[in-house]
């Protein structure tokens, strides 16, 4: 996580890799997403875009959406404009 924008971007795509591999890791995934978009939501001006993904199959949609509010919460307003998740045609394991 040490990318820095050079400057105030007006797209900025945030897309880490899988962060959790186990129900054991759930919690730092969460911490991980926090920590991530604390650190990148100021650079995102106010008429920008913030466009976060996730491939963490462990973490549950609310608590990925949780973890990344919790993360910009000091950057700013911020809204969300588009949110979607795996289509239903989209392989889950009995274990998730």
């Amino acid at each position: 996580f040490q990318y820095r924008p050079a400057g105030k971007p007006d797209l900025l795509v945030v897309d880490p890799p899988s962060l959790s591999h186990g129900k054991q890791s759930e919690h730092a995934a969460a911490h991980a997403y926090r920590k991530l978009h604390k650190s990148l939501g100021g650079y995102v001006p106010r008429d920008g875009l913030l466009c976060s993904s996730s491939c963490t199959a462990r973490l549950s949609f609310s608590r990925w959406k949780q973890a990344i509010a919790e993360g910009l919460g000091d950057s700013g307003e911020w809204s969300w404009t588009w949110q979607s998740q795996a289509p239903t045609d989209h392989p889950t394991a009995l274990g998730h």
